[in-house]
């Protein structure tokens, strides 16, 4: 499924439909001369839906369903709203559909093997975890993008909800669809009289649109750029493009998939996800094309790190910054000294031009400082990337773990000490030193989702 921008953007100039409610739908619809065989997306200052202020909504489909979908402005570029509007426009139900039901036995259970009745309860589909968002019985249920909660289903089984599924409610903990929810869209795509038919064979005359096909086909350049951040790829531009799609196989040019995309006119991209030392094939294509993909390139990637993440990063409060403002060593034979960097852009600071030195064998001491425009005491955890294969393995400090140091102590300072094997050969190795904020708990992932804190390497 692709899609492509059918025509100009079309603004309504009008007061009534800038505080947009529901009960002016028709109105806006023949304002706007709304156009046919298109999905048609308005977006407002704000959205109310039946009385409640919503980021937006959308129609399931059927014969008479609107071909359109309403979103608030200020949500228009998150990573969840317009996808998640998308998912119910190609009808998909919430994952926590009727989690509250007054009527238990209409609610969906937790298993998936002997009684399990996620086909016709839920969201209908059985890949989706049972999700009882809803629910007001079940304590805090996130802590971070983490589910904490303790309520049970109708057979006393604990929920283990998909907290970063599209169709959730959970923002900022992920933006996936599953395989059966990709399924239910795809049926809705080609289902005729569903009024949702864009196949080829099928699709409804377009009003107002452009044919989607351009002759010309990018080409790929065999230069390539690969750092520690990821795989760069160029390509040439062509006219009349309004953006590319990315696609990666890395099964020798046999399967693509996207990775990504980019907006008119740019012709880099950067392959955040790409593993180290992978051998990968690139093409691009422009988003108002059909089938003009460029040529494939192959590439092998160079040592390549996982970027952390921060759900809310570089948070501040009364002033106060929730980072690291300061590393330090003592006692190695260079010492590292990276102070009053403040928060980095993103929570994530790469500061791998500080070099210290280090005989194997040796103990050093290092010393974290939290103190930006006041203290928030937080976690940490240290690694050091020792075979630099890209990866840095272990959750506890221990045999076989590139995890040197690992302390739930908190304070504006906090100091500890870290230990190079004696068999460790002479090399440049990366230090990734990680915090965590907002609870008193142990740093474990060098590259999950957390919601405070920062990482430097």
């Amino acid at each position: 499924m692709q899609f492509y921008v059918c025509g100009a953007v079309n603004y309504i100039n009008n007061t009534a439909y800038y505080d947009f409610s529901s009960t002016d739908e028709n109105a806006l619809a023949t304002a706007a001369g709304e156009g046919t065989g298109v999905i048609n997306i308005y977006y407002a200052n704000t959205v109310t839906s039946g009385g409640t202020a919503v980021g937006g909504y959308a129609y399931l489909p059927g014969p008479t369903a609107p071909e359109r979908m309403l979103i608030k402005n200020s949500q228009c570029n998150d990573d969840k709203t317009v996808p998640h509007e998308m998912g119910h426009y190609f009808g998909l139900y919430h994952t926590f559909r009727n989690s509250d039901n007054a009527t238990v036995t209409e609610r969906e259970l937790v298993t998936r093997g002997v009684g399990a009745n996620c086909t016709t309860k839920g969201d209908l589909i059985c890949d989706t975890p049972s999700d009882p968002f809803n629910r007001t019985d079940c304590g805090t249920m996130l802590s971070g993008c983490n589910y904490i909660g303790t309520c049970t289903d109708a057979n006393g089984a604990t929920f283990a909800p998909q907290v970063g599924n599209v169709m959730g409610y959970n923002f900022g903990c992920g933006n996936l669809f599953t395989a059966g929810q990709y399924s239910v869209m795809a049926t809705s795509w080609e289902t005729t009289g569903m009024k949702r038919d864009y196949t080829s064979t099928g699709r409804p005359s377009a009003t107002g649109c452009s044919s989607p096909t351009l002759v010309a086909n990018p080409v790929l350049s065999a230069a390539t750029v690969c750092n520690s951040a990821g795989l760069t790829i160029n390509w040439t531009d062509i006219a009349g493009e309004i953006g590319y799609f990315i696609e990666r196989s890395s099964d020798g040019g046999t399967t693509f998939n996207s990775i990504g995309s980019v907006l008119a006119n740019v012709t880099t991209f950067t392959d955040a996800t790409a593993a180290s030392s992978t051998s990968y094939q690139y093409r691009v294509k422009p988003i108002n094309s059909n089938a003009n993909f460029s040529n494939t390139i192959s590439v092998t990637t160079c040592l390549i790190y996982c970027t952390p993440t921060y759900s809310q990063p570089c948070y501040i409060n009364t002033g106060a910054t929730m980072a690291i403002n300061s590393f330090s060593t003592t006692a190695a034979t260079t010492n590292i000294s990276n102070l009053n960097s403040g928060c980095s852009t993103n929570a994530y600071g790469d500061f791998t031009s500080i070099t210290g030195v280090v005989a194997a064998g040796a103990t050093i001491n290092y010393s974290l400082d939290f103190d930006i425009g006041g203290c928030f005491p937080q976690t940490h955890a240290i690694w050091i990337d020792f075979n630099n294969n890209g990866t840095f393995e272990g959750i506890s400090v221990g045999a076989g773990s590139e995890m040197v140091a690992q302390s739930i102590t908190t304070g504006c300072t906090v100091n500890g000490s870290l230990s190079i094997s004696a068999g460790t050969a002479a090399g440049t190795y990366r230090m990734r030193v990680r915090s965590r904020g907002g609870a008193v708990t142990a740093v474990t992932s060098p590259c999950g989702v957390f919601t405070f804190g920062e990482t430097e390497d």
